[in-house]
């Protein structure tokens, strides 16, 4: 295709797929006009990024999670085209005890692994990883992460690389707590999201869609179990991060740990949620609403 036309093509249809993913979590048109505010959807549409393509098959992936999770594992799978996003996955799936996920999932990888190598050869891969640990300082001031701030500030790599591995050690824990308990699977869906982007030092600004998946779990939680006081006010807390310091700042990593702050916070209140929720029903059902 000429270079206009796919670019149009790649653009419209990821943005289909991630639109596609927001839809299917929260069924209302006002949550289309939502998804489509944030600062990284702008930043997609305009350089073509593939942050469209990864929100859209991680939140596929996890709305279909319960009722589907053969094809939310084959969906996940797809996500080995960035894993330095997908490094938590294991860990939720295994703690979960999602096992027809994970058979789904690792299936799929090795027949899309072989199928690459079959394809383009095997040194691509060997090529990835020594990309991995070996970039420029030049790309960190790009990167959402933690390190990347710390990057940008003019901290030493070793000590940023610390701070970086404890941040990715604390994370994998608190969203591993998350998944192993009897919690509604918005709220780990979310959890889940929000970590994702802080437990990699290589995490872009295009890659921050996937907070409007974090976000889209946490307002189909709050609209089912009713919201708590400050949970809006967390979620426009974290956009308003995001349009702020996007261009300037390496701080995307706060919106990721606000709305993570956000999923912990309802934990422990599920119980006077969904009493809250059900009493709201039950005046809605004596109205008549």
């Amino acid at each position: 295709m000429p270079y206009v036309a796919a670019f149009a093509a790649w653009t419209v249809v990821t943005l289909l797929l991630y639109l596609v993913a927001i839809y299917l979590i929260v069924p209302r048109p006002i949550a289309i006009l939502a998804a489509l505010s944030p600062f990284p959807v702008f930043f997609n549409f305009f350089l073509g990024q593939n942050g469209f393509l990864l929100a859209g098959l991680m939140g596929l992936s996890l709305a279909l999670m319960e009722r589907r999770p053969q094809l939310s594992g084959i969906i996940l799978s797809l996500l080995t085209f960035k894993p330095q996003i997908g490094i938590l996955i294991p860990f939720v799936l295994l703690v979960s005890r999602k096992w027809r996920v994970i058979i789904s999932a690792v299936t799929t990888s090795v027949v899309l692994i072989v199928t690459s190598v079959v394809v383009f050869g095997y040194q691509g891969w060997p090529f990835f990883i020594h990309a991995l640990v070996d970039r420029g300082p030049s790309l960190a001031p790009r990167l959402e992460s933690v390190y990347g701030f710390l990057s940008l500030v003019g901290t030493s790599p070793s000590i940023a690389w610390a701070i970086q591995l404890a941040v990715t050690g604390s994370v994998a824990a608190v969203v591993c707590w998350i998944w192993a308990r009897p919690l509604p699977h918005c709220l780990k869906a979310a959890g889940f999201c929000s970590a994702a982007a802080m437990a990699t030092p290589y995490v872009h600004g295009h890659d921050l869609c996937i907070l409007a998946i974090a976000a889209a779990f946490l307002v189909k939680d709050g609209l089912a179990r009713g919201f708590l006081a400050g949970d809006r006010l967390i979620m426009l807390f974290s956009w308003i991060v995001i349009f702020l310091g996007f261009r300037d700042f390496s701080i995307g990593w706060v919106a990721c740990l606000a709305l993570l702050a956000l999923v912990v916070r309802r934990a422990p209140n599920r119980s006077s949620i969904e009493f809250r929720g059900f009493y709201r029903g039950a005046i809605a059902h004596d109205r008549g609403i």
